[in-house]
């Protein structure tokens, strides 16, 4: 019970260990796939619409600070190499590559945040999608090395 709770919430969170995790608890190739799947797919959910939250406060708070200074000149923008990456990413990958990276690359949470924050009108399904052949195949190889992997854990 504790240890599927544990796979669940660590799949929710930083999904390219969770699959190998499960198998080395000694869990099934069918039922790590499940809890995997079905802590990934909450994981984006609710990073997903919890950065669509964040991003409206964030918003807010920018537009009563504009307000508070509407006598002043805006700043110009600047365009650092932070910026620019991330414009760069935006446009040759979109929401599909970040959905393919997310789950393995960089986490489920900075993945679905950075979508909710610069795809607005693109839903999670696409996030959810890949968590679930992510986790097929992560499993499916973890599983092909099960011996080694429950080897480490004794």
């Amino acid at each position: 019970m504790w240890q599927e709770l544990g796979l669940f919430l660590l799949s929710s969170v930083k999904f390219l260990i969770a699959p190998p995790a499960g198998i080395a608890l000694g869990f099934s190739f069918l039922k790590t796939v499940i809890i995997t799947i079905a802590g990934g797919v909450s994981g984006v959910l609710f990073f997903y619409y919890f950065g669509r939250i964040i991003n409206r406060k964030i918003n807010k708070i920018i537009r009563k600070v504009r307000n508070k200074n509407c006598e002043e000149e805006p700043p110009p923008k600047k365009f650092t190499f932070t910026n620019k990456l991330i414009v760069k990413l935006k446009m040759k990958l979109g929401i599909n590559g970040l959905a393919i990276a997310s789950p393995i690359i960089i986490s489920i949470p900075v993945g679905t945040m950075l979508a909710s924050r610069y795809f607005h009108r693109a839903s999670p399904i696409h996030f959810v999608i890949w968590v679930v052949v992510w986790s097929l195949a992560l499993s499916g190889i973890s599983f092909f090395f099960r011996e080694i992997l429950i080897a480490q854990n004794n």
